[in-house]
């Protein structure tokens, strides 16, 4: 990811095309960093993953039970990890 330094993101395209977001999580914190994505122009939330499968629907179109095949199957530049520290 050239474009991003510890500050955060830097603004523009990645290859001519926006960001490309995966969310791990989207309980309570998940629908928060759902709605912060969403209003980023440069950034499409591609996918998302929860244990309850309609959660992850209701964020992103792709929607994904477990993580570990949404990072095989969805290319994400960006991971975002919105569960519970348990």
């Amino acid at each position: 990811l050239g474009g991003v330094c510890s500050a955060g993101m830097s603004h523009g395209l990645v290859n001519g095309r926006r960001w490309r977001v995966g969310l791990a999580g989207c309980g309570f914190f998940g629908r928060i960093q759902c709605e912060a994505w969403r209003r980023m122009e440069d950034v499409e939330l591609a996918a998302a993953c929860d244990p309850l499968r309609e959660r992850a629907q209701e964020c992103a179109p792709n929607a994904y039970q477990d993580a570990r095949q949404m990072l095989r199957e969805a290319e994400i530049d960006i991971l975002d990890i919105a569960t519970r520290p348990e």
